[in-house]
């Protein structure tokens, strides 16, 4: 479950920072922007060892999941436009709170496994995997929703195209003057 929220956390985020139309970077340029995230994650994963042999695995996985909602908290007030400055905070934040939850429960899955019957071991990699994968994809999924209906509803007298999505809207060139 700390899988599925923490990824759902950081698959929502990447969705919110659409660097490439939003802010008109190329895709090599949006992905060398989200490299903040995934060091981050890296930077938070590298304490839990210790974390967990000193104040134990719940404390660790609620210090993560903080660090997720945090995340949040500083995104919530963002300006408008949102520069890449303040995208990188929230990126880095993000990042932080993924790596604590994320290797916490990766490690207290699999010393879960010994107590498994070997031939259901693969199942607990599963579940963990499968947890992986349907957090990224509910949060692009929900907060997709609500940014596309949110976003719709601020654009009345537009092109019908540039209503259609954000990609649209870049094409018509209504977003570009706004996003610079």
């Amino acid at each position: 479950m700390t899988t599925l929220m923490a990824m759902l956390a950081i698959g929502a985020a990447l969705f919110l920072m659409s660097l490439r139309c939003v802010h008109g970077y190329s895709p090599f340029e949006a992905g060398l922007r989200t490299l903040p995230a995934a060091i981050a994650t890296l930077v938070g994963s590298l304490p839990t060892p210790w974390l967990m042999e000193w104040i134990g695995p719940r404390a660790v996985i609620a210090l993560g999941l903080g660090g997720l909602v945090a995340g949040f908290l500083v995104l919530a007030p963002a300006p408008e436009p949102t520069t890449y400055a303040y995208v990188a905070v929230v990126l880095v934040t993000l990042g932080l709170g993924d790596g604590l939850a994320i290797t916490t429960s990766a490690s207290v899955l699999v010393s879960a496994v010994p107590a498994v019957p070997a031939e259901r071991a693969g199942q607990a990699g599963a579940v963990s995997e499968t947890n992986f994968e349907l957090g990224v994809g509910l949060g692009v999924a929900l907060l997709g929703s609500i940014h596309g209906a949110v976003y719709v509803s601020h654009v009345p007298g537009q092109p019908q195209l540039a209503r259609e999505s954000i990609g649209g809207c870049w094409s018509c060139g209504r977003c570009r003057a706004v996003s610079r």
